[in-house]
């Protein structure tokens, strides 16, 4: 079997369909399929409409030596606009501002912006239908995922969830901090934590990544008079989000309407419980609340409240952590490979 993992790209940007990509190109090779692991461009955002109409003349049905391309895995938009000889989908997301988003994004346009949106949109989900109807199967990396392709598209979708991207994880002993590893970015939503923290005065916070919003965060712990109590680390490798995760009381995952989020499988694999919101999407679907992990209503005080019942409850966190690892019994890119392998299986031939 020969198939192509594709994903469109921006440069210089590490998105976790990266890591999902190189993972499961890397786990399907080790399953003995022949693979080859592609990005493409994905154009900036006013060059969403013809990114879809140059993937839609890129052919992917045979090598450079005329042989036979079983198939391609379309990771991310527009790559399942390619021709190829079968083409199934793990879809990360759509263009959110199209779907979900779009009524807050349609909010903030000027009238030029609105008229011109409203046209790309319009193309872009004609072109999202017309060409994953044509997919041979759809798999989405969450329920979150699977439910915006059924409300807009009437589209049906398997979840199959990524495990977290290899790292040396390993359970060490709690230390006295929360850790929130994630892009500092709005849908993110550090600044609840921020806020929350200063009506904790005993919790201490590490919040681990770059983006726009650093500045701001900064800023708003200042402000909080909360900046002795966090401690911001900008990017870590590996190595080093292993460790942090390893020592952390718990881990803060509170995005909004989040696709999916390593954080979450990270945690776990670490041994450490998950504190995350209701409305925090696929972030929240393998938590179970009370058991390895929070589940809260999105406020500040609820998510104060949660860190000051795990530190002055230190052995429950140490227990919900332990049931949270027991996900490795059932998440990994062996698991993951031998599904899509399976699913370009049950197509046929054709």
């Amino acid at each position: 079997m020969r198939i192509v993992v594709l994903s469109s790209d921006i440069p210089f940007v590490e998105g976790g369909h990266r890591k999902i990509a190189r993972s499961v190109h890397h786990a399907l090779s080790q399953a003995g399929v022949e693979t080859e692991l592609r990005f493409t461009p994905q154009n900036p955002f006013a060059g969403f409409v013809a990114s879809y109409f140059s993937h839609m003349l890129m052919d992917f049905r045979e090598d450079g030596q005329g042989r036979k391309v079983d198939g391609v895995l379309s990771l991310r938009f527009p790559t399942y606009c390619v021709r190829a000889n079968k083409t199934v989908i793990w879809l990360t997301h759509r263009i959110r501002e199209y779907y979900d988003l779009w009524d807050e994004f349609y909010r903030r346009l000027n009238l030029k912006g609105k008229i011109a949106e409203r046209v790309r949109r319009g193309i872009v989900r004609f072109l999202d239908k017309k060409y994953m109807k044509r997919a041979n199967k759809i798999f989405t990396i969450s329920r979150e995922v699977a439910s915006r392709l059924k409300k807009w598209g009437n589209l049906e979708a398997e979840v199959l969830y990524p495990p977290p991207p290899p790292r040396p994880y390993r359970c060490g002993e709690a230390g006295d901090y929360f850790f929130f590893p994630s892009r500092l970015a709005r849908l993110k939503r550090q600044e609840v934590a921020i806020r929350a923290l200063k009506l904790v005065p005993k919790a201490k916070l590490i919040i681990a990544g770059e983006g726009e919003k650093r500045k701001e965060l900064e800023a708003l712990a200042e402000e909080m008079g909360v900046k002795d109590r966090v401690l911001f680390t900008g990017y870590l490798n590996g190595d080093e989000l292993a460790e942090y995760y390893s020592k952390a009381l718990a881990v803060i995952f509170i995005p909004f309407r989040e696709d999916y989020g390593f954080v979450t499988s990270e945690a776990f694999f670490s041994c450490k419980p998950v504190i995350t919101f209701q409305d925090s999407g696929g972030a929240k679907e393998l938590v179970r609340d009370g058991e390895n992990g929070l589940v809260l209503p999105p406020s500040e005080e609820a998510l104060a409240e949660a860190m000051d019942y795990f530190l002055t409850h230190r052995e429950r966190a140490k227990e919900m952590g332990q049931e949270g690892a027991k996900i490795k019994q059932w998440l990994s890119w062996e698991r993951v490979a031998e599904r899509i392998k399976e699913s370009f299986g049950e197509i046929g031939s054709g």
